[in-house]
């Protein structure tokens, strides 16, 4: 009888044990938007290591119309609004990833539209 007891108290605490496991949950991933004359415009998540240019990239700028002499990046800092204007077009034509900026959560780009070349 004690034997049967024993084993129902073990039996009772692993169930009691395995319903108070937590379980992990992912934290959401930061996202930018990419719009204009882009061929996939909108929401994209992103790692800790993506930058403005690969953000263009991801979001394929269109042949001769994406005027990526002029793209620009849209970011809160401290509470205000700051945007600044990236030439895209210098980077990939000289391989200068001085403006190529790692990307924040909630990141704004927008590549305008030129006249078609």
């Amino acid at each position: 009888m004690l034997k049967k007891i024993a084993l129902l108290f073990v039996l009772g605490l692993t169930v009691t044990l395995s319903a108070c496991q937590s379980t992990t949950v992912k934290p959401a991933a930061p996202v930018f938007s990419v719009e204009g004359a882009v061929a996939h415009a909108g929401e994209f998540t992103h790692g800790p290591d993506t930058t403005l240019l690969e953000a263009v990239q991801i979001a394929q700028p269109i042949d001769g119309v994406s005027d990526l002499a002029h793209v620009q990046l849209n970011r809160t800092i401290g509470g205000e609004a700051v945007s600044w204007v990236v030439d895209v077009e210098h980077m990939l034509a000289t391989g200068d990833s001085t403006e190529n900026v790692l990307l924040h959560a909630g990141d704004g780009i927008l590549v305008p539209g030129g006249p078609i070349k």
